[in-house]
């Protein structure tokens, strides 16, 4: 079979929505991989500084251009008139830049479906990106989520998230009951998403990370012809991280403790401050026990930073905090063991053939591993957090995290082999020159 080559003579310009950091990661692999076929300019979408917490200083680093929508607005005070004024202002940036692809993540419906009416009107065709493994609470109505509160038997989520602030989980986009997505629902025709949070928008292309994901949104009302089948590109790093990983060889051992956005569990109404600080707790009494053979770090999530727990100086002595300016990926393969609650750098870390150790009620919910039987550690309190750390690693342990690794591969993926950036990269360019397919 010949493979299709694709050459242009002018820049491919590419507008991508820059959310969280993810979505940036994501958009760099993709790019790097056009780059075998074309040159691509690249503009980012930024929705508030909170919106967007860790991608700004990331994308400064690329020198990707950024035009900030909304910048004067807080996140917990948009409404339908700043949803309006968010297209406005999104549709004068792609007047003036003439894009030739919209990139998007999977998250955050309200924003996507703004930008993809706008470029739609262009004909400017869109492709959303699925950034990452579905919790089993997304999966499964069943199980418990924990961004969800019951409010008059209904259940809604309430957070800080602009235009994500306030909906409902139940009745996503058909029915909504609260906030001002009453008024946006009206005025906006869209095809559903799931209905457990996440959106799709109405894009060109949807490309999904499995076969299991693909039918998943397939029965969430998502037409079957936009979906493809890719990876996910962020994860080419980890295949490719995986395959040269080396031994920690230093006397001392290190153990990489990733946290949650605790200070949002809080916002949320599912923790207390005191149940974050108990937390903390176990983690630094179990570092306090292995000071002698361990290190443990500790990396905030990149929403947060040592500022929103002005208690720490006092109750916290032994953790040593790792900045999340500090590349991730690196982080976990020079660790020899990773902690978590339940947070998606936890799967990330499994790719990466490190052991995982699971802290677990009344602080976790249902894990991306918990797909798996036994794929982590669970423990409850510090010494017993302690006593895993040190015996997950021996010989005579029967966690075997290659056999896992290779289990929560087969689960994830139809296909895990670093070559996701390059089949979305195809999938753009063979779009590039069609435009939008889509009604405005």
């Amino acid at each position: 079979m010949v493979k299709e080559r694709f050459t242009f003579s002018a820049n491919m310009k590419l507008v991508i929505q820059s959310s969280v950091r993810s979505h940036a990661e994501t958009a760099y692999c993709i790019v790097n991989a056009l780059k075998k076929h074309t040159s691509v300019d690249v503009f980012t979408v930024s929705l508030s500084k909170y919106y967007s917490y860790s991608a700004d200083s990331y994308i400064k680093q690329l020198g990707w251009p950024v035009y900030e929508i909304l910048r004067s607005r807080k996140g917990d005070q948009l409404t339908y008139q700043d949803y309006k004024e968010l297209r406005r202002e999104f549709r004068e940036i792609i007047t003036k830049i003439a894009p030739d692809f919209l990139l998007l993540g999977d998250d955050h419906p309200p924003l996507q479906i703004g930008l993809i009416q706008e470029a739609r009107k262009k004909r400017i065709p869109s492709i959303l990106i699925q950034e990452g493994p579905f919790n089993p609470w997304i999966i499964n109505k069943n199980q418990p989520n924990p961004y969800l509160k019951k409010i008059d038997n209904s259940y809604v989520v309430r957070t800080n998230r602009n235009l994500d602030q306030v909906m409902s989980f139940s009745t996503m986009f058909n029915k909504i009951k609260v906030g001002m997505y009453s008024s946006i629902n009206k005025r906006i025709r869209r095809s559903p998403p799931t209905s457990r949070g996440y959106g799709y928008g109405g894009a060109d292309i949807f490309a999904v990370m499995s076969n299991q994901y693909k039918n998943l949104w397939i029965d969430g009302g998502v037409p079957s012809d936009t979906i493809r089948v890719t990876g996910q590109p962020r994860y080419d790093r980890l295949y490719q991280l995986y395959e040269k990983k080396e031994i920690n060889n230093l006397q001392k051992k290190t153990v990489l403790v990733l946290s949650q956005p605790l200070i949002k569990y809080c916002e949320y109404g599912k923790w207390s401050t005191e149940q974050v600080k108990k937390l903390f707790m176990i983690y630094d009494r179990a570092a306090e026990f292995l000071k002698h053979k361990y290190q443990v770090n500790i990396r905030f999530h990149p929403s947060e930073t040592l500022s929103d727990y002005p208690w720490w100086s006092k109750e916290i002595k032994y953790l040593n905090i790792v900045p999340t300016q500090k590349d991730i990926y690196n982080e976990i393969l020079q660790s020899d063991v990773i902690v978590t609650v339940f947070s998606t750098a936890g799967f990330e870390a499994i790719l990466l053939g490190k052991p995982i150790i699971t802290v677990r009620d009344p602080y976790s919910y249902p894990a991306v591993w918990d797909k798996i039987p036994n794929s982590s550690i669970n423990v409850t309190n510090s010494i017993d957090l302690a006593n895993a750390i040190q015996n997950i690693q021996l010989e005579c342990s029967s966690y075997n995290i290659d056999h896992i690794r290779k289990q929560l591969i087969d689960c994830e993926f139809d296909v895990f082999d670093g070559k996701a950036s390059d089949r979305v990269a195809q999938l753009i360019l063979t779009y590039k020159s069609k435009g939008s397919t889509s009604n405005p």
